[in-house]
């Protein structure tokens, strides 16, 4: 588990297991097949992958609590909807709590300001 900068601005922030190359069609296909959680509960976004690899970019844009989730093109499913695209937008952000689960995850964590913290939990 990561703890990242309580209540700083996190400009980059990049957690890899065991990433395989974008070309290997394994890793692509295991991509393509992914799910991702985000549920936002008071002012603390939970993120959640499942047990397959995971792409998972949080990015801020430089507003306090202003979060972006892009899963790039991976199924994304927020508050019981699903969203294809696999982009979404929060607002009122403090802290982010991200479980990748299993499978060769990609978290990324970039130009986030929150006056709270994040976890990464691989």
């Amino acid at each position: 588990m990561f703890r990242l900068f309580q209540g700083q601005r996190v400009t980059s922030v990049v957690h890899a297991a065991a990433q395989l190359p974008d070309s290997n069609p394994d890793f692509l296909a295991r991509a393509l097949a992914a799910n991702v959680t985000a549920t936002l509960v008071g002012n603390t976004l939970y993120v959640i992958g499942d047990a397959t690899g995971n792409d998972i970019d949080l990015e801020g844009d430089g507003t306090n609590g202003n979060v972006s989730i892009d899963t790039n093109g991976q199924t994304l499913t927020v508050n019981g909807v699903t969203d294809g695209d696999g982009l979404y937008d929060f607002t009122g952000v403090r802290n982010i709590v991200v479980n990748s689960n299993g499978g060769d995850d990609f978290v990324q964590v970039s130009d986030v300001n929150l006056a709270g913290n994040v976890w990464i939990n691989g």
